[in-house]
């Protein structure tokens, strides 16, 4: 009778796999590439972005992220795609994004993006959501992340690859998943959190046989350069 009633109550909206939920919600269609063009050259002034593919990967692998560059809804004189490491520090402002060989990104990645500017100007690290990739090229296991949170930066890497920093002349382009972990708790030491900033939306689609990393040897590692304080009551 309980479950009767509770059945009653909650959402009735039946649950579909992952796959229906793209299709609803995450598919650009057509018709609203026609208007992402149209509201890009109206909001004028994007943000230039980097691109930095990393982490070695196959022929095959780099194909399909460069694939999906080419796929973007975003201007392509806004865009500089890097397989090497930069001999000089790129452009002041310039947002860089560090791209594992094998991830794809989603086509709106770089609109919301520029979206994100709009409503926070002034931020310096922005990162968004991300899904993985299975052999086949089968998206599951989104990761949806919440808003900044530092505490849990440090207990786990949930921005993983799918964050981008605005160039300010001083920062390593992460070549691995412990590089990238690294630089992320790197930028929380140096930025206030309204300096960075969330979007809520799938970015970036990663191989799931890319390493997990655990992060613990990269927290030990900063051990010595974290700040060190006293808590209020504690010996």
């Amino acid at each position: 009778q309980a479950y009767d009633l509770v059945g009653k109550i909650r959402d009735d909206r039946p649950l579909h796999a992952y796959e229906h939920w793209l299709a609803n919600f995450d598919i650009v269609q057509p018709g609203e590439r026609r208007l992402i063009d149209r509201l890009l050259t109206r909001w004028g002034n994007l943000p230039r972005v980097c691109l930095h593919l990393v982490n070695g990967g196959d022929e095959a692998a780099r194909q399909r992220t460069l694939a999906s560059i080419a796929a973007l809804c975003y201007p392509t004189t806004h865009i500089t795609v890097l397989e090497q490491l930069p001999a000089a520090g790129r452009p002041a402002d310039e947002w860089q994004w560090a791209i594992p060989v094998g991830a794809e990104l989603a086509p709106a990645a770089l609109v919301w993006l520029a979206h994100q500017l709009r409503q926070t100007p002034d931020a310096k690290w922005i990162y968004g959501d991300h899904d993985l990739l299975d052999e086949k090229g089968k998206r599951h296991s989104p990761a949806f992340k919440p808003d900044w949170n530092e505490t849990l930066l440090h207990s786990q890497n949930y921005i993983g690859w799918c964050g981008l920093w605005r160039e300010q002349g001083t920062a390593a382009i992460p070549q691995d998943g412990a590089d990238s972990y690294r630089g992320w708790l790197q930028l929380a030491h140096q930025l206030a959190p309204q300096d960075i900033a969330h979007i809520p939306a799938l970015l970036m689609h990663v191989p799931d046989t890319l390493p997990q990393q655990d992060g613990y040897e990269t927290l030990a590692s900063l051990l010595q350069d974290l700040p060190v304080g006293s808590c209020h009551g504690c010996r």
